[in-house]
């Protein structure tokens, strides 16, 4: 069996031979989260009354947009509900100066031809952190940051994987995740937006870490070494990974999670699950030493 570290920093680090079946293989992916929080602008009376389903929704762009999430790898190209992306847009309808009034809504992309009930997904969403003033700091581009609403309905399911009774969504092209149509409303004094522009961008679940999509490059450096000792543990022994994250510098505050699925050399693998008790044995800056048993009963079900 092979043993991978996965990890959130946008790194992909090789592991050790592993004893065992001969036909089984393992991945055990380990995250690192970041948990700092976005700042939040306070939402002020909507204007209209509910901007975000204003007709009609726009078909093409009146400027660029660019969309990022607040994280350690930010051209991955999606976020958790409830966590914060950042938007960039450049159109010559921004003013010199002074502020917008601007309103961030998101909806499920889904496919026009599903035969279920479409009408939940018809509807935007407003992002809580929009709503307010957003101040230009230079003619012609407006930043701001919104959280991605934990209010959205239930993701639609894959394409790949279509259900009668449940509608079919838009999914990024290696299928990790579903996507949103992110819609961008700025007003001035009046009550018709002067910029009204809509982008797609990949929303995936709060609660979501040990199956979080995987990237389909190596990114941001890395290197990891699974135990000095040997390169095996039998169900309840103990990893010990060590990962080295230089240049880029580990919080005090991250999230690690370490979660293991057998790796075939065909077929769906099916989910991660997440290991046993884990224990932080040593922490610097860029680097970490982590402990985490081998839990194979979800796996061998």
């Amino acid at each position: 069996m092979h043993l991978l570290v996965q990890v959130a920093l946008g790194s992909s680090v090789a592991g050790a031979q592993m004893a065992g079946r001969s036909s089984w293989k393992l991945i055990a992916c380990l995250g690192i989260y970041g948990l700092a929080a976005g700042a939040f602008s306070p939402a002020l009376a909507a204007f209209p009354s509910d901007p975000c389903n204003i007709e009609p929704v726009p078909t093409g762009q009146n400027g660029a947009v660019e969309i990022t999430p607040r994280s350690f790898q930010p051209q991955r190209g999606w976020q958790r509900q409830g966590r914060d992306i950042d938007i960039s847009i450049r159109s010559p309808k921004v003013p010199d100066k002074g502020s917008m009034r601007v309103f961030v809504c998101f909806r499920w992309e889904i496919d026009s031809d599903s035969s279920a009930d479409i009408k939940p997904f018809q509807k935007f969403v407003q992002s809580g952190s929009t709503g307010g003033p957003a101040p230009i700091e230079k003619s012609g581009q407006l930043k701001l940051t919104a959280t991605v609403p934990n209010n959205l309905p239930g993701a639609p399911v894959s394409p790949q994987d279509p259900q009668a009774d449940k509608v079919t969504g838009i999914y990024a092209r290696n299928n990790a995740y579903p996507l949103a149509d992110v819609r961008i409303l700025a007003f001035g004094d009046g009550d018709t937006p002067i910029l009204d522009l809509i982008q797609p961008f990949g929303v995936i679940a709060a609660d979501v870490y040990c199956d979080m999509p995987l990237t389909d490059t190596t990114v941001a450096g890395g290197v990891g070494d699974v135990s000095e000792h040997k390169n095996w543990q039998p169900e309840d022994g103990v990893f010990e990974f060590t990962v080295k994250t230089a240049p880029k510098t580990i919080p005090t505050s991250s999230l690690v999670k370490v979660c293991f699925r057998w790796k075939l050399d065909k077929g769906d693998p099916g989910p991660f699950y997440e290991s046993g008790p884990t224990h932080m044995l040593d922490t610097q800056p860029q680097s970490i030493k982590h402990g985490s048993e081998v839990r194979l009963t979800a796996l061998l079900r």
